[in-house]
């Protein structure tokens, strides 16, 4: 009866090592919720300082099953995914913007254009300056310009500016020749004619 029972009990113990390792790998998973909630919060806090503990309160677990639940997850550790996510943004950037490095750098969570022009380099083996050339070119598209206005070269515009600065002596010669010639034209030359009927004649 005592063997019975204990190959029994082996038996039933073996029976249940699935469900048990089938539990464990289902805890061992990260959530769906938790990974979307991690890739938004660092997308939103790129241009900030990220600290691991932020995104182990984000998502609610113990630090040392955050950082093995992340890398099983995303396949890097929360600091390179970080680092890969602000490259990520330097690229957008270089390509659709002029913005300076500085700026791009300050918008990426870059302490310095150094920072970021080292870490770029080390992840497309190119600098920034010249990966935006040739990425800008075989891409298909220009970096974005800032909106100017064209200057007005119409010939009223031309004519209005001209006027209202002073006029030298010898313009103002010319215009007092102009305007005497004007006047003897009025005088000497008769009105043109008008459509008005003529009046007739009177009956004898």
């Amino acid at each position: 009866m005592t063997s019975r029972v204990g190959v029994s009990t082996v038996a039933s113990a073996n029976q249940s090592l699935p469900v048990k390792h089938a539990k464990v790998l289902w805890h061992e998973t990260m959530a769906g919720w938790q990974a979307r909630a991690l890739q938004s919060y660092i997308d939103s806090h790129l241009h900030s300082t990220i600290r691991v503990m932020d995104l182990v309160r984000t998502v609610q677990l113990p630090p040392i099953r955050f950082f093995r639940l992340f890398k099983k997850r995303f396949g890097l550790t929360p600091h390179q995914y970080v680092m890969r996510s602000r490259i990520a943004r330097a690229q957008r950037l270089l390509l659709l913007s002029e913005d300076t490095l500085e700026k791009i750098a300050a918008e990426c969570g870059f302490g310095n254009k150094s920072h970021l022009a080292n870490l770029f380099r080390n992840a497309t083996g190119q600098p920034p300056g010249q990966w935006r050339r040739i990425h800008a070119t075989s891409f298909g598209t220009r970096p974005s310009r800032p909106f100017t206005r064209k200057p007005d070269t119409s010939v009223r515009t031309v004519l209005l500016d001209r006027l209202a600065r002073p006029l030298s002596v010898s313009e103002s010669r010319t215009f007092a020749n102009c305007a005497k010639a004007d006047r003897f034209y009025r005088a000497e030359v008769p009105a043109p004619l008008t459509n008005q009927v003529a009046p007739k004649p009177a009956r004898s």
